[in-house]
């Protein structure tokens, strides 16, 4: 018999992170864990734009405030507008690009629209609400890294820079069962003595949560060869974390419902007692070995509630 600090340090020496990748789509990338770093090829903005709705000047005609330029041109956001010239000013809106001798841009309430000119109320400072070309991204520069784990903004920032697919390391495949003959499905009748399988909905959305692709095989009856089944099931279906050790390692699983974590057909399996605490999860990407509880990141740690440990 291993003591739970054993058997702990046995599973952490036996996880291996997932190696083998495959490119998704930005649009399904939500969740998955970068694979390769990705870098910009252009800059962010590519160009210099307006940071403002207002007038883009050039301060050679700026010697003092009240100055009256005559207005050229409308630049809207998606529109190249033509070079300024001097003693004019270009109307432009926020995200236009700035006109080719324009140094600053004037907020439209900083100016007085007068027919056909503007009259400027306030000087400007040199570059004055310009977003430069690059000023959020350079050509060139390393965006996310490897391990990086893509949400809502990294999909956001990866669609920024024109990156259309992604490499992704491939979900790590989670086999859950839940033995019990006392186990009914919610929105069945209850018969005398059972209850309804609430772990079944807490432990699939915990693994769904991590990322992982479930492979949920339902409610196991309480024999051993049931229990036994669904192990042997689990253990073809799911990652494998020691796919090269040996068979003597294999272990079968008490059907009694008694808590215990061990291996089968040296797949690591964890078993929980019914109303106790969240499961320990053996997962990993990229060589990382997160090890603990679901919802603290914290330090392996032997999880209350186990009936037993099961060595092997």
């Amino acid at each position: 018999m291993l003591s739970a600090t054993q058997l702990l340090e046995n599973l952490l020496d036996r996880a291996r992170g997932v190696t083998e990748t495959e490119t998704v789509a930005i649009a399904a990338a939500l969740g998955r864990v970068l694979a390769v770093p990705q870098t910009s090829s252009i800059a962010v903005p590519p160009l210099d734009n307006s940071a403002m709705d207002g007038y883009a000047v050039r301060l050679a005609d700026m010697a003092q405030a009240g100055v009256r330029l005559r207005v050229s041109q409308r630049i809207l956001a998606g529109a190249v507008g033509a070079a300024l010239l001097p003693g004019t000013a270009a109307r432009i809106f926020t995200g236009a690009p700035v006109p080719l001798g324009a140094d600053a841009v004037l907020m439209q309430e900083d100016c007085t629209a007068d027919g056909e000119d503007v009259l400027v109320n306030t000087l400007p400072r040199p570059g004055e609400n310009i977003r430069r070309a690059g000023e959020d991204i350079e050509a060139g520069a390393q965006i996310l890294a490897t391990g990086a784990r893509l949400g809502a903004a990294e999909m956001g920032l990866l669609a920024s820079v024109g990156l259309a697919e992604v490499p992704v390391f491939k979900k790590l495949k989670v086999a859950c069962f839940f033995t019990g003959d006392e186990l009914a499905t919610p929105g069945a009748p209850l018969a005398p003595g059972q209850i309804y399988n609430s772990n079944r909905y807490t432990l699939t959305g915990l693994v769904n949560d991590l990322g992982c692709e479930l492979i949920d095989l339902g409610i196991v009856p309480d024999t051993l060869e049931a229990t036994e089944a669904a192990l042997t099931c689990a253990a073809r279906e799911a990652d494998r974390d020691g796919a090269e050790r040996q068979r003597e390692e294999r272990q079968t699983a008490a059907p009694e419902g008694c808590g215990g974590i061990g291996f089968f057909d040296d797949q690591s399996t964890h078993g929980l007692e019914g109303p106790y605490s969240l499961p320990l999860i053996c997962s990993g990407a990229s060589g990382q070995r997160p090890v603990g509880d679901f919802d603290s990141g914290r330090a392996p740690q032997v999880p209350r509630g186990f009936a037993r440990v099961v060595g092997c």
